[in-house]
């Protein structure tokens, strides 16, 4: 399925949805040829039921998008709407922290348990 953004101006995301249902490989494609320029395969299940970890987390993306736009406020890139952006994906990543440790104290994390 295609993840619609009209921000997107020359690429376009492709979602790959699990059994269970959610997204979880996601493809970023050239609008003009459909070339893959990159998938992103994010975990499926959880690392304390599977055992393993097979993909990045969204902590891992948020944190990274974080590292490249703050490296744009120390260059010439830098603009408000980067600061914006960097706000709300630090608050992005504390709402993720808050819920882990929620799971955490109540013994679920790392369980599909709600």
């Amino acid at each position: 399925m295609e993840i619609k953004c009209e921000a997107l101006r020359h690429t376009r995301v492709y979602a790959r949805k699990s059994k269970s249902g959610e997204p979880y490989i996601f493809s970023i494609r050239e609008k003009k040829s459909g070339r893959i320029i990159k998938n992103l395969t994010f975990q499926h299940g959880t690392v304390g039921e599977d055992g393993v970890m097979n993909g990045i987390t969204e902590e891992d993306i948020l944190l990274a998008v974080l590292a490249r736009l703050e490296s744009f406020q120390e260059t010439g890139c830098k603009c408000k709407e980067n600061t914006t952006a960097i706000k709300g994906i630090k608050m992005a990543l504390n709402a993720l922290e808050k819920r882990t440790k929620d799971r955490e104290k109540r013994g679920v994390e790392g369980t599909k348990k709600p």
